[in-house]
């Protein structure tokens, strides 16, 4: 399956054929938009988005391939204020 990414979702029509209940499409937007993983990481650790000065997944899969693939793990890299250094592993 291949996915054009360049079309801004402003632009974009027609259904969505899966949503975030899909663990491959939930992974895929939090690992292409920093902002939602961002976000994610704050409500559940009760920080706000300026307290976290970076953030990255540090497995990310490889976009396109395995949609259909029922589990997948997803390990966040999160530095809090310069100082802490937390790496959050998904549990399988």
């Amino acid at each position: 399956m291949s996915v054009n990414t360049s079309i801004a979702y402003e632009q974009a029509t027609g259904p969505i054929d899966f949503g975030f209940t899909n663990d491959y499409m939930f992974r895929a937007i939090l690992q292409k938009n920093t902002k939602v993983l961002k976000g994610l990481v704050c409500a559940l650790l009760h920080l706000q988005p300026e307290d976290i000065t970076s953030i990255s997944v540090t497995n990310p899969i490889e976009l396109g391939d395995g949609i259909d693939t029922k589990s997948f793990i997803l390990d966040v890299k999160v530095q809090i204020n310069y100082h802490t250094l937390m790496i959050m592993p998904s549990m399988s």
